[in-house]
């Protein structure tokens, strides 16, 4: 249950489609833990490259500049999702932060080394930890943004050779 008079802090939270079933129970985690939250799922299965794909890119712009934070539940097949690149690098050019909290047992090499060229912190799927690092987040919100422009074009090389 939230606080009473506080507002809830907007999380976007960016995934491959093949994850819905494992970010679910992580999203219930976060709601049952009685914070301020409020989850906005980025997930499409649009095509990346169509007319209409323009329109969505404007929508999840709004988004995640309406967000405390991007969240990347990462599994497997995440990076080769060019909706998540696109929301990775739209958030980072938007001084968004962001946090990669990993689906599988073992995070992968390649994964953490891409989310943090972004300056994202690695969080661990648990709620208790998770909402720390938000605490975290929303102190600092107030500070200058991560700015890295090498970042973004390392996200851009890696666009497909994470494949």
């Amino acid at each position: 249950m939230p606080t009473p008079g506080k507002q809830r802090s907007r999380l976007l939270f960016t995934f491959a489609g093949g994850d819905l079933a494992l970010v679910r129970p992580f999203a219930e985690q976060l709601r049952m833990s009685g914070g301020a939250l409020s989850v906005d799922f980025s997930l499409s299965s649009e095509p990346f490259a169509t007319q209409r794909s323009d329109y969505i890119r404007a929508s999840l712009a709004v988004r995640i500049r309406r967000s405390l934070a991007t969240i990347c539940l990462y599994g497997p097949d995440t990076f080769a999702d060019d909706w998540v690149l696109w929301a990775l690098e739209a958030s980072h050019r938007y001084g968004r932060p962001l946090v990669g909290v990993p689906l599988a047992a073992c995070p992968m090499p390649e994964a953490v080394d891409l989310l943090t060229s972004l300056g994202a912190a690695i969080v661990p799927p648990r709620a208790e930890l998770f909402t720390r690092h938000l605490a975290h987040i929303e102190e600092q919100r107030d500070g200058s943004p991560f700015v890295a422009e090498t970042a973004v074009l390392t996200l851009r090389a890696m666009r497909h050779s994470l494949r």
